[in-house]
């Protein structure tokens, strides 16, 4: 039988569905695995039942040396459960586990580099969702170094007779390791390498359009909304996607959409965006990014309070208790302090930033200093944080530093330091409609700082009549860690001498420590204390399981 790469020119000639049929029910796996190559999303997209009929007959133990068969083979069956823009993938993530996990002990066994593109890539893929980074990136780099060695190409990847198993694929797999672990300079190079090696539509350009998505994705996230829009542009212009992958493929650049109208000031479209990427639920590895975009929509424009509902939903459905590094651990602080600072418990946002100080934004802490009329304090982190801050910093974050110091540096009563402040942050904006930085600060204090400036208040650009959620004064109640230890005694009934022992000091000192708990409460017994701390959040979580 002539191989169907003979009729590759038109993917739509009746030859080629002939020959993928006639495969099929004969059982001829190497011409399915040729056609997977050649057609890659597209062949499960037209016979999806066929194929799990034809595999439904083999042995299991035959994927251990087909990962193509075993690959088309998941994804026919996604194809066939697929009902809406929010798939369930919870079962076909955990087949790339358990097959990942395989794979990643005998990739040296596959000669054939398309074989070994696809199982070592699976092995990429199910090193991530095990949170191991480290060992997915090891894997996709001694990945790409053996391909390089052993595949060949003769045409080039624009060209309409080229052959390439999932051109782009690896590094787009490799970019969303490094997204995740929270590297997004390193996922930046390696999605536009993903893009570069896409082929044309409607067989090569799947992975190219996920490297778009997500580019637009890590520009947006580090405020440069120019290019991400020129992102999810060259997303368009790759062409179509199928309807049940279209999701998965462009879900970078629907959260890049919402944030940019987030922090452009236009709530109305953000939720529109927002409502096309879904809750933060879904099985999808960007959830933490969803969620992050989630929490800052509830945070400037919604209830904060939702958002901190929606954010411990997320927690629980994806086991985020228990992370303990990278992109999510960050944004899930990140979006909890930032929830947090627009409800009247905005002090526990010191807290967050005691036990993980690498993980909430040094501004948002300044700002919790602010509303909790401690200008100085305010000015002490954020102008330690602009010394210090490096060029991995996002955009809208240095804003946010230059406004506190402004806001500080006016409760100070230093206009001059305070307009300078204020000039700064207005000018490092994107673009004149990003005004997203400017809704944590205190309105009143804005406008006078536009006033003293002599320019417009960036906050009359709001898009429509809607509501900016208020910015609550609070009781900053800073208990050092110490006293954070004895507080926790105290819950505990444990005596002071006892706590005495535990700690290794004198009971004299324990209770001058409880001492100051009680002064610094405004209380003058343990159970008032107890009752204060709770209110307070201070003893509502053990911050160190995040």
């Amino acid at each position: 039988m002539a191989k169907i790469v003979k009729v590759l020119s038109d993917l739509n000639h009746p030859l080629i569905d002939e020959r993928i049929r006639h495969a099929l029910v004969t059982g001829n796996v190497d011409q399915v695995e040729e056609a997977y190559d050649l057609l890659w999303y597209e062949l499960p997209s037209r016979f999806a039942s066929e194929i799990l009929e034809a595999t439904a007959a083999f042995d299991p133990g035959t994927y251990l040396h087909r990962p193509r068969l075993m690959h088309l083979t998941l994804l026919a069956h996604h194809k066939n459960d697929y009902v809406g823009e929010d798939p369930d993938l919870g079962r076909v993530l955990q087949m790339f586990r358990m097959h990942g996990r395989r794979y990643a002990t005998r990739l040296t066994e596959f000669v054939r580099p398309s074989d070994l593109l696809t199982a070592g890539t699976i092995a990429v893929i199910a090193a991530r969702l095990d949170g191991s980074f480290r060992r997915s990136e090891q894997l996709g780099q001694w990945l790409d170094d053996r391909l390089a060695m052993t595949t060949t190409a003769t045409q080039l990847p624009w060209s309409e007779h080229y052959v390439g198993a999932k051109p782009g694929w690896l590094s787009t797999q490799r970019g969303l390791t490094a997204t995740l672990r929270g590297d997004y300079d390193y996922a930046t190079r390696l999605y536009t390498r993903g893009y570069t090696e896409a082929g044309l539509a409607p067989r090569g350009h799947f992975a190219g359009a996920n490297s778009a998505a997500n580019l637009a994705l890590m520009f947006a996230l580090r405020g440069h909304f120019d290019l991400a829009r020129l992102w999810i542009e060259r997303m368009n212009h790759l062409g179509p996607l199928l309807d049940w992958i279209e999701h998965l493929t462009t879900l970078g650049a629907k959260i890049a959409a919402a944030l940019i109208a987030l922090e452009e000031g236009d709530p109305d479209l953000a939720r529109q965006h927002i409502d096309h990427m879904g809750p933060a639920t879904q099985h999808v590895e960007l959830w933490p990014f969803i969620l992050y975009v989630r929490g800052t929509y509830h945070a400037c424009y919604g209830d904060p309070y939702e958002g901190l509902a929606e954010l411990e939903g997320a927690r629980l459905t994806h086991g985020a208790s228990t992370i303990d590094a990278g992109a999510a651990r960050q944004l899930l602080l990140r979006t909890e302090a930032k929830l947090l600072l627009r409800t009247p418990n905005a002090a526990r946002v010191l807290h967050l930033a005691r036990v993980a100080p690498e993980d909430v934004p040094p501004h948002l802490v300044a700002w919790a200093y602010v509303y909790s009329g401690h200008p100085h304090d305010a000015l002490r982190v954020a102008a330690r944080a602009l010394r210090q801050h490096s060029e991995r910093v996002p955009l809208s974050d240095i804003i946010e530093l230059h406004l506190a110091a402004g806001v500080a540096h006016l409760r100070n009563g230093n206009n001059a330091r305070a307009t300078q402040s204020f000039k700064t942050a207005t000018r490092l904006r994107s673009n004149p409609a990003h005004i997203r930085p400017f809704l944590l600060a205190p309105p009143e204090d804005i406008a006078t700082l536009a006033q003293l400036c002599g320019e417009p208040n960036p906050l009359d650009s709001v898009h429509g009549k809607t509501r900016l959620n208020k910015v609550h004064s609070i009781t900053l109640v800073d208990l050092t860690p110490r006293e954070l230890a004895v507080l926790h005694t105290l819950e505990q009934g444990i005596t002071a001498v006892a706590a005495a022992k535990t700690f290794g000091v004198s009971p004299a000192t324990v209770r001058s420590q409880t001492a100051s708990i009680y002064r610094k409460l405004g209380v003058s017994n343990r159970k008032a204390a107890l009752s204060r701390a709770h209110d307070l959040g201070l003893l509502e979580r053990n911050y160190e399981a995040l």
